[in-house]
């Protein structure tokens, strides 16, 4: 009987030494072993803390990492691999980096123009920790190639010109609000007037996202003039949109609606 529970000890350690050798979707953390295969691409917690908590600290050019991704074999889904092997690392180990863009672009050098010779030039944006970049950087790369390095292999360039630039979440762009900020934290734990106050942040023409919160204000606000004027704002909104535009979002503000209720007392 002994034996027969030694055997047993044996073969479940040599399978968990195998894991790490397998590439089977996993990380190693602080000598942990995690995987995130199953795992949707965003976490919850990282979607909570851009929610709740993040507020612009760099700028753009203090977040940018380019680099070269080298196709080794034919793979029309190798962008998608990159991006959910990127975005999930990001999300359930380094959480409080928030949003990140890979997008790929046109460099000046023919010989990395996108498609030639099989590379593909690509810019990296984080929203956070970008004094840690170089290390979220590396440790992402290391979990991509662990699952995908029969795909493609990854190399770090030099940055001639940031060439996406961002949006509000980086301190140097044309539509960073420092206001934009608290008055977001409060909509997301279901404040009815930040909810208003979020159309105001939009373009005039965004009739879609002025109409997402004019729907979230109507439903959190409480009886009175105010919820009114959400109505009928609503109502305008509502008028520019396509039944196909308005059916889709529909459903962005049940999922908006969903998120919030979880955030309240938050």
């Amino acid at each position: 009987m002994t034996l027969k529970h030694s055997k047993f000890r044996l073969i479940v350690i040599l399978v968990l030494c195998l894991i790490p050798l397998l590439g089977w979707g996993t990380a190693k953390i602080h000598g942990t072993i995690f995987s995130f295969d199953d795992k949707a691409v965003y976490s919850e917690e990282r979607n909570r803390y851009i929610a709740l908590e993040f507020i612009p600290k760099y700028t753009v050019a203090e977040c940018a990492i380019h680099f070269d991704l080298d196709l080794k074999r034919v793979q029309g889904d190798f962008q998608v691999l990159l991006e959910h092997a990127f975005q999930r690392y990001v999300s359930y180990v380094e959480p409080r980096v928030g949003m990140m863009t890979v997008m790929d672009y046109l460099p000046s050098d023919p010989n990395r123009q996108t498609g030639a010779n099989n590379v593909f030039a690509y810019e990296l944006l984080m929203a956070d920790q970008c004094d840690r970049k170089d290390q979220i950087f590396n440790a992402m790369v290391a979990y991509a190639l662990d699952k995908h390095g029969d795909v493609f292999d990854i190399r770090r360039v030099p940055i001639d010109r940031v060439v996406h630039g961002g949006t509000r979440f980086w301190l140097d762009r044309p539509d960073y609000k420092p206001e934009f900020w608290p008055v977001s934290h409060k909509a997301y734990r279901g404040d009815g007037a930040a909810l208003m106050a979020m159309a105001d942040f939009e373009e005039p023409s965004d009739h879609g996202n002025r109409y997402l919160y004019f729907a979230l204000a109507y439903d959190f606000l409480p009886d009175g003039d105010l919820k009114e004027q959400a109505r009928r704002k609503f109502d305008v909104e509502q008028n520019q949109l396509s039944r196909d535009v308005q059916k889709s979002m529909e459903n962005a503000i049940r999922r908006k609606r969903a998120q919030i209720i979880s955030y309240q007392n938050q």
